[in-house]
């Protein structure tokens, strides 16, 4: 979730798994069983920060839009954006007992080493896909 001036994003300090632990990730987990990527995004959001984005609570204006499919070879990640038109609610994030969720500045998370490396390429992305929005969503295939 980006802020209404695209400056900020909601970002979270992971303090659960071992490749990961104290950097900075986007808010996000596992579909669960019955539920589709965008349900997931949406609860996970929830979860993770205590905002609630659900498209029938008019929490945010907008919804979230899946951008990219990240394709590695044992997972794929479904990556979303959204923004918070009203900037109401990115500020109202808080620790649910996954790390701690807070909104960062999209520039200094850029410049800094505290994020999982691929978010370096991930919010330049998502920044440009949220300029256009009849851009469709577009994978990245990655092979190691």
């Amino acid at each position: 979730m980006f802020n209404k001036t695209k400056d900020q994003v909601v970002l979270i300090r992971r303090i659960r798994a071992d490749w990961q632990q104290g950097m900075l990730n986007g808010v996000g987990g596992k579909i669960e069983p019955g539920e589709n990527s965008h349900d997931s995004m949406v609860r996970e959001f929830t979860e993770e920060t205590g905002v609630a984005t659900d498209p029938g609570t008019d929490v945010i204006q907008g919804d979230w839009r899946q951008a990219i499919r990240y394709i590695l070879p044992s997972v794929v990640l479904h990556i979303f954006v959204t923004i918070d038109h009203e900037n109401q609610y990115c500020t109202k994030v808080e620790d649910r007992g996954e790390g701690v969720p807070s909104l960062w500045r999209v520039d200094e998370v850029l410049r800094g080493s505290e994020c999982v490396p691929n978010l370096k390429w991930i919010i330049p992305l998502l920044l440009a896909f949220t300029e256009d929005p009849n851009l469709a969503p577009f994978d990245i295939r990655q092979s190691w």
